[in-house]
Formats: structure tokens, sequence, C-alpha cells
């Protein structure tokens, strides 16, 4: 209904993500409606925490960052979208961080004062914070600092109020998947990214009627 919707009232979608079977449904729906092909670009899993277990064996300290550390986090955030999401539009670096300092949504793992790995964690809402993302460089990777600084980043959240705390994890990347269940992580549920691309030739009119039934939509809300 909503493939529908959005399609009669003149709409472009660039694709859609969300729980599997509903997003498999829409993106099924949109490309027959519209000619498109939808492409998957990512399979996800959600998962909850049940008990916190802080990983053992690990050296290192935890700390929230400062405006100290944004050239620093800049370049690691960069480094993130381009293996995370390397055909995404990328957002603005400097703001993202800029904004996530001040509101102190990020704590890395340090070894000697030296940073190693980095968590973010989300603004509380309704009770639920969100782990992400979660990055090490290359160089400090299989030595445990991305499992350290999850389990930091979460335990914060439960210390300012989080009642549950979710993560996304790609389900390319199993060694990422294994960490968050030592650490007290279980699946909820599966998700897609899927991607459309509009068949050659295909282009669509707007009527007149859509405008205006979007102009009334817009005025409702």
């Amino acid at each position: 209904m909503l493939a529908q919707h959005l399609h009669d009232v003149g709409h472009s979608v660039l694709g859609v993500t969300g729980e599997s079977t509903a997003a498999s449904v829409f993106a099924d729906k949109w490309a027959v409606i519209t000619n498109s092909k939808s492409i998957l670009r990512t399979s996800t899993r959600l998962y909850r925490l049940t008990r916190l277990q802080f990983p053992s064996g690990i050296t290192g300290l935890a700390i929230t960052v400062s405006s100290d550390d944004n050239a620093l986090l800049k370049s690691w955030l960069t480094d993130f979208s381009a293996e995370a999401t390397p055909d995404e539009p990328t957002d603005d670096i400097a703001a993202v961080v800029d904004r996530r300092v001040k509101a102190r949504e990020l704590v890395l793992w340090t070894i000697d004062n030296i940073a190693v790995s980095l968590a973010g964690r989300s603004a509380i809402v309704d009770g639920v914070a969100r782990i992400g993302p979660v990055f090490t460089p290359p160089e400090y990777r299989r030595h445990g600092y991305g499992a350290a600084v999850t389990a930091a980043a979460t335990w914060l959240s439960f210390q300012i109020g989080a009642k549950q705390v979710i993560l996304y994890t790609d389900l390319d990347y199993p060694t990422s998947n294994k960490i968050y269940q030592d650490i007290g992580f279980i699946p909820d549920h599966d998700g897609k990214a899927i991607y459309f691309e509009p068949q050659k030739g295909n282009s669509k009119k707007i009527s007149i009627s859509s405008l205006l039934n979007l102009r009334v939509c817009n005025a409702n809300l």
C-alpha cells in the first residue's frame, strides 16, 4: 500500500531499508509499478543486549572523546564510511563529528594513551540506545579492542538511563557478528537495504491530479 501511494502522489524512491520481509514486499511492488530493478546492497541483523559481559584479557582504557580528538575521528569515520557504505552518499563528516563530540556520544579504546578503536552510542529514545558506528583501524584489529569499546559504550548507555541497547551488523562480516554475541547481544531480526535502478527509457510523468494530491497530503501533516 505504501509503495502504491508514494507512486500515485509522484514521489521518487531511491531505496528501502527495513525488516527483511517488509523491505522485500515493498521492493517487489515498487519494481513492478515503476519498471525499475531492485538491487540488494546489504543484509543486516538487529541485535539486542540481554546481559552485558565485558571481554576478558583486553588491556586498555575507555575514554569519552573531546574536541582534541576531532581530527582523528574525522579520519576514522571517513574510513568507516568507505568500508561499510561505499556506494552511499557521504555525510558531512566534520558536522557529524562536531555534533557527536558535543553530545559525548563517542568512546575511544586506548592503549598507553593511543587510540585503537572507536564506538558510538545514540541518544536514548523511548528507553532505547543504539551502538554504532564501531570501527577499528586495520593495524589494530584482531586484538579484541572492538569488543572492548563496544562493551564500554554499551555500559555508558545504561549509566545514563537506557533500558535497552541495540546494534545493527552487516551479515557479510561474520567476525563482528560473533564478537557482539560474545559480549551479550542476541539476534532479534534480519533486515535488508535495497536500492532501485531505473530501467533505461523509463521516465515518469506526474499528473496534475497527483501534484494536487501531494499538496493536500502535505497540508494535512
